[in-house]
């Protein structure tokens, strides 16, 4: 029996899903990180262990934010561009990224590779080269205008400085990152030096915001409204996946808003003016949902506060952005069916549209896991590790599997076995808990047999 090896390792290239690649080339980008952060000239205060590494290379990687160090004070500007990539390479997707360089090299792009940024931006089935267009044209200007707005009070105080830090905090903000290198300003971390700074604040909303959003609306925003424009025809109704991204992301935002502002009143916002307390409470709610930046020391609020702030860290953003979460999508389909279910519909249906079974049954398999790898992770940090009270444990392990990244200061106090849950919940958070099921399943098609109807009593 002759065995042809080359020909085999085609065959089982050909054999890895799209989602099997994107979860192994963020394991993959991950490791790289982890061995380029570990290294002696990426650290000022002798070298980081490689657990620690790992760390914070898989937060930066999965855009999240949880960091065991204050990034400006442990890390060079050499580890701090190291960082940049990594949020950078994180929030866009390392096929994506693979793809655009490609086409700057003016190559062609394999059908697989279409396949792989289709799968990792939700734009199956779209030009190739205008996708391409839209995603860098969008995401660099962004981050250069946001960079710019940021510079307007950062260049003035920290000089050159400054400059470094606006670059620095505008990427990792439209990636939803929630990193800073803002360690040498006075103060409790993060933003909260300018909880009182609209300037700093709004632009930062808007970074988070934007980033947020997903490349599929931004991409029929520019299809049906700026195209339409620029050659004078009439403005094209947004598609139903846009309008209700678009809708219920601010709606959760303004949501959050109201209820930081009510419940944080007379605790982290007392002594506030009103519109500075309407600023944080806005500022707040943007992040808390995916990014992880804080004007307030997250650890005092109160403990309502901490349990809301769980459920909208566990929605996230919208599918194909870079932001985390079980995605706006999913909430809106898990409440439209238990509405149908109520009313007698047999089949789930929201603003006038009905929502296919396939899409149902994605969005319940995504609650449940994530609901089951939150509850593991919080029994054995909280049972094993032991290392805070329980509704911090739960706040913490939320903020990390929807790669959000605020803290109550539980991640400071990590062991050696909580570090390695949190980075396992890190990855499968911003892979996603249905890609990484489908990564993980046989890619092999079976037939499925004609089984007899299972007759349950539900309710």
């Amino acid at each position: 029996m002759n065995i042809k090896f080359g020909s085999d390792k085609k065959n089982y290239a050909k054999l890895l899903s799209p989602t099997r690649i994107i979860a192994i080339s963020f394991i993959f980008v991950i490791v790289m990180g982890t061995l380029l952060l570990s290294l002696p000239i990426a650290s000022k205060q002798g070298r980081v262990p490689l657990l620690n590494a790992c760390f914070q290379a898989t937060s930066a990687t999965c855009v999240t934010g949880l960091s065991l160090y204050d990034v400006y004070s442990q890390f060079t500007v050499f580890g701090q561009v190291i960082y940049l990539v990594l949020i950078q390479i994180g929030g866009l997707g390392l096929a994506t990224l693979a793809t655009g360089f490609t086409l700057l090299l003016r190559r062609k792009i394999a059908f697989r590779n279409m396949m792989l940024v289709g799968e990792s931006s939700g734009l199956e089935g779209f030009n190739m080269k205008l996708l391409m267009k839209i995603i860098f044209g969008y995401t660099f200007f962004t981050e250069l205008v946001g960079a710019m707005f940021l510079s307007l009070r950062f260049v003035p105080l920290y000089g050159l400085k400054g400059l470094w830090s606006s670059v620095f905090v505008s990427v990792s903000a439209f990636c939803n990152a929630g990193f800073d290198i803002l360690g040498f300003v006075p103060g409790n971390g993060s933003i909260t030096p300018f909880y009182d700074d609209f300037l700093v604040c709004l632009t930062l909303d808007a970074l988070v915001f934007f980033g947020g959003i997903g490349f599929v609306v931004i991409h029929d925003i520019y299809e049906n409204k700026i195209k339409m424009r620029f050659r004078q025809k009439k403005f094209v109704k947004l598609d139903f996946h846009s309008r209700v991204c678009i809708t219920f992301s601010l709606f959760f935002m303004i949501a959050g808003a109201l209820c930081f502002f009510i419940f944080e009143y007379d605790n982290t916002l007392d002594g506030m003016s009103l519109p500075v307390k309407l600023n944080v409470s806005l500022f707040q709610s943007v992040n808390m949902r995916t990014a992880g930046f804080a004007s307030i020391v997250c650890g005092e609020e109160a403990e309502i506060t901490k349990l809301l702030s769980c459920f909208f860290m566990l929605i996230g953003g919208c599918p194909g952005s870079t932001a985390g979460g079980i995605k706006v999508t999913t909430i809106i389909v898990l409440v439209a069916t238990v509405v149908s279910a109520f009313k007698g519909r047999e089949d789930t249906v929201f603003m006038e549209h009905r929502i296919g079974q396939k899409e149902v049954y994605k969005a319940m398999s995504i609650l449940a896991v994530a609901f089951v790898v939150i509850i593991l992770d919080v029994a054995v940090i909280f049972e094993v590790d032991k290392s805070g009270s329980l509704i911090d444990v739960i706040f913490e392990t939320v903020s990390a599997f929807g790669t959000v990244g605020v803290s109550s200061g539980v991640t400071a106090n990590l062991r050696t076995f909580g570090k390695v849950v949190v980075i396992i919940t890190m990855f499968i958070g911003r892979v996603g808990p249905a890609s990484l099921g489908i990564a993980l399943m046989s890619s092999k098609k079976r037939k499925e047999p004609i089984l007899p109807e299972g007759k349950l009593i539900i309710g």
